[in-house]
This record gives C-alpha cells, structure tokens and sequence, in this order.
C-alpha cells in the first residue's frame, strides 16, 4: 500500500513544479530495480525479449502509469466537481511493433504507433458533467500530457550530455 502524498507538499515550489527523481539499475538480465523516494518495485522483459517475465515490461509499465493517472485524476477531478463517487475503471491497449527493439526494422518507430484508452463508468452523471469530467480528465493526466507533448530529455553519458525531444527521434 502507498504511502499517501509521497512527500508531495514538502517537494512543491512556489510555481507548483516538483522534481521527480526515479533511480534503475540491473539486478539480473535485463530484470531492473526502480526505486522513488518511497517505493521500489521492478520491471522484466518477456522471455522472447531476454527477460524472465517476472515483472511488467517498460512498455506495460507506460500503459499501466497512464491507466493510473485516469483513475488518479478522475477521482481527483470527480471530487472537485463534487460529483459522485463511482468506480472508475480504465483498459489501455497499445500497438507495438517490437522489430525495431530488436534492430530488424529502422524505418518505424520503436515506441506505440496507437494507444487506446476505454474508461467505463456507470452513467450516473449528467451528460454536461461526463464531458466535462472527461475534458477535465484529458486536459490535468500528466501522462497523457507526457505522451502527447514532447518532453525535453537530456541523456547524460561518458561525459557527454545530449538534450533531444524538441524534434522527433527515429
């Protein structure tokens, strides 16, 4: 179980901005420890992919960080809208084609080509305050942010440091 706000009043600036840190290194294989400022967990690879498949791959945890943050934002937004609490459950579904991670195919993208997000709620809500709701949802889901924007990302190695994601990366 977590461990509420993960310090996140204590780590907030004067603009709202936090700086997340996430630490990984190899424990066997491919097979990674995550750790954050309150939890470790892990990630695998399938066996196809030279992993033992004892944990989500990267890929399932992206899918996994974005069907979360819809649950995470919609009970959050539902509560500012004063709105009834209602179970929300959300299914993402990814297509991936896996040739370029293993370097049989430059040409397409290594990362999703589509993601689909189905969230099934009861109806219980006006019409307004679903499509508000969602809007809201859309809008506020830092993943989805991440996933829809580009994000600036600087790769530091061997004494190098190279920024990229202001262009797209083939």
């Amino acid at each position: 179980m977590g461990t509420g706000n993960s310090g996140l009043s204590e780590n907030l600036n004067d603009n709202g901005l936090r700086k997340l840190r996430i630490d990984a290194s190899c424990v066997r294989g491919v097979q990674t420890k995550i750790t954050s400022l309150n939890h470790t967990w892990f990630v695998d690879e399938p066996l196809a992919f030279g992993g033992e498949d004892s944990a989500p791959s990267p890929v399932e945890m992206l899918l996994g960080a974005l069907a979360s943050c819809v649950v995470a934002a919609g009970h959050f937004i539902a509560c500012e809208m004063s709105l009834e609490q209602l179970p929300i459950e959300v299914t993402v579904e990814g297509l991936i084609d896996s040739a370029r991670f293993f370097g049989k195919n430059i040409e397409d993208r290594a990362g999703f080509q589509s993601i689909a997000i189905s969230i099934n709620m009861p109806p219980q809500w006006s019409p307004e305050n679903q499509t508000r709701w969602k809007n809201e949802v859309l809008s506020r889901c830092p993943v989805i942010d991440n996933i829809m924007n580009l994000t600036e990302v600087t790769l530091d190695f061997a004494g190098e440091s190279i920024a990229f994601g202001t262009k797209e990366i083939r």
